[in-house]
């Protein structure tokens, strides 16, 4: 959930073609909650201060820039998705580092620990 909240980050940070004046200033503070989230996938002991990551003050704009049946991909309901996620990221991070979830992202992150994957293969059937 670490991950998925940390790629909703990198979302709500492109470039939008008209965002609202709030989501400006919600952006103004991505780098300092990508950076906390990164030091915490470096180390998972590090369990580092998300303060960074409170985008709280936001969530009536955000539930409103998303309403029912809107575009997921829209820059409202991104920044609606980062509000929720990020949130909840003290209790995720607690059961996270619990699970070995950070420790398994760390290592497959083109470490040797986890080598990745092969390309997939394919099998024909002659008749």
């Amino acid at each position: 959930m670490v991950v998925r909240i940390e790629m909703l980050l990198r979302q709500a940070g492109a470039p939008q073609k008209s965002p609202e004046p709030w989501m400006n200033k919600a952006a103004l503070k991505l780098p300092r909650c990508e950076s906390s989230l990164a030091q915490t996938l470096v180390d998972s002991r590090n369990q580092s201060d998300l303060a960074d990551c409170q985008f709280e003050e936001f969530r009536d704009r955000a539930v409103a820039a998303c309403p029912e049946n809107a575009d997921e991909h829209s820059p409202g309901c991104i920044w609606r998705s980062v509000v929720a996620g990020t949130g909840a990221l003290p209790q995720i991070q607690k059961v996270e580092i619990a699970f070995g979830v950070l420790d398994d992202e760390r290592q497959s992150r083109g470490g040797t620990d986890c080598p990745p994957l092969a390309p997939a293969t394919y099998l024909s059937v002659k008749r």
